[in-house]
């Protein structure tokens, strides 16, 4: 089923749609059963302790780290302190940085949600892109 090679009669004659009238509603449902909505799966975010524990991973901070246990080791006992604190304190702004960015994509993502205009039962109809099956005429505008 390789319809990237076929005309476009052909296509719609393996889909069984008229190019005139369409999918009907009854045969969107099944589509859409059968195929899913017409979008990608996302990954799970990660939780917010991840994203602190992932600031340690980092070379520079390895290196931080590892001055603070030499400083300890040494009896600078107020300099590891102050190390660590300002490692601590950079996961934390970083953390908090990454969370907000995360929430404004989300916010974006939400407000384009992609529209268009599909051929359903006959009659142009305006659909979110995510409700779009196998089959569906599009109609396309500049």
């Amino acid at each position: 089923m390789k319809r990237y090679n076929q005309t476009s009669a052909e296509v719609l004659e393996d889909l069984g749609v008229s190019p005139d009238k369409g999918l009907g509603s009854s045969e969107v449902s099944v589509l859409r059963d059968r195929h899913g909505v017409n979008q990608l799966d996302e990954k799970k975010p990660k939780p917010l302790w991840v994203k602190f524990l992932e600031n340690f991973k980092e070379f520079m901070v390895l290196i931080l780290l590892a001055a603070a246990v030499v400083s300890y080791v040494l009896h600078e006992k107020a300099d590891a302190y102050i190390i660590l604190a300002i490692v601590i304190l950079n996961a934390v702004i970083s953390t908090i940085q990454e969370a907000k960015a995360e929430a404004s994509l989300a916010a974006l993502k939400e407000l384009s949600a992609p529209k268009c205009i599909v051929i359903r039962d006959g009659k142009p109809v305006e659909i979110e892109a995510v409700d779009l099956v196998p089959g569906d005429i599009v109609q396309i505008e500049a």
